[in-house]
């Protein structure tokens, strides 16, 4: 599964960055609104792992608004410590499809990939399939 990950707080990213990757998953990085147009424009992701607050002008509800807009359903999580319903409700309008207030436990972002963006619920590394719904190695 290939994810993007849009946040600009470095540590929490190169963090998060290995985390996800430690799980299988391959990461891209983008750290502010442009990196994630221009990844975006150039490759395509099975899902979109946003921060809202970014430096510069836009923030990550504007971002996935743009996507959106220009017909991108990709599905996105945003991670953020704007924790009030409004902000929750601007989130979900611009068609998110989760909201993960900060600070989160990791592997609660793991699990909620797992469980609901993997499209065939299998982790592939090398020759190995496991298969986390029944927890089970496949292969």
């Amino acid at each position: 599964m290939k994810i993007l990950l849009l946040e600009n707080d470095k540590t929490l990213h190169n963090s998060l960055k290995a985390y996800l990757e430690m799980e299988a998953f391959d990461v891209e990085s983008a750290f502010d609104a442009h990196e994630a147009y221009e990844l975006t424009y150039n490759s395509t992701f099975d899902l979109y792992i946003f921060d809202v607050n970014l430096f510069g002008e836009e923030s990550g509800f504007d971002v996935l608004k743009a996507l959106r807009d220009s017909g991108d359903k990709t599905p996105t999580i945003y991670i953020t410590a704007l924790t009030n319903i409004g902000s929750m409700t601007k989130g979900f309008n611009a068609r998110a499809d989760d909201y993960i207030k900060k600070p989160f436990d990791p592997e609660e972002l793991v699990l909620r990939i797992k469980s609901r963006y993997l499209v065939d619920n299998l982790l592939h590394y090398k020759d190995i399939e496991y298969d986390p719904i029944i927890n089970m190695y496949l292969k």
